[in-house]
């Protein structure tokens, strides 16, 4: 798929993505998971108030997306299926056929990663309570 992301992110965002790459790169999709949660984690225990986090939030979508732009994602993978719900664009949109072929991915993630819905209603409460606008 092409790049829609990681060319639009600002300089310093590119840099973030650039450092996660790398990082993931060597790893299975299943550690990568792993490793984002990790990441995301990490920097929403270091902000303080809720603005702050749901910023994080806002902005972790758009992170993922980045990442699969160089890392392409195995649609096969419970991993991937649970990022691919939060990555905009046709990662969601190739998620939602593959649900519709098979209704029980969502159950399957939330079983493999009981956390995930919160992520996910959290991701969502995020954008509901600060839209992002372009005006």
């Amino acid at each position: 798929m092409s790049e829609k992301f990681y060319p639009n992110l600002s300089d310093r965002l590119q840099k973030l993505v650039d450092e996660i790459i790398a990082e993931l790169e060597p790893m299975d999709w299943p550690t990568r998971f792993e490793h984002l949660l990790g990441w995301l984690a990490l920097k929403l225990r270091s902000a303080p108030t809720w603005d702050q986090q749901a910023g994080l939030y806002q902005l972790w979508p758009a992170i993922v997306a980045a990442v699969f732009e160089k890392l392409p994602p195995d649609p096969d993978l419970i991993e991937c299926q649970a990022l691919m719900c939060i990555a905009p664009t046709e990662w969601r949109t190739m998620l939602i056929e593959k649900m519709e072929r098979d209704p029980t991915v969502e159950d399957r993630i939330a079983a493999a990663y009981p956390g995930w819905p919160l992520i996910v209603d959290t991701i969502k409460e995020a954008y509901e309570e600060y839209p992002i606008h372009d005006d």
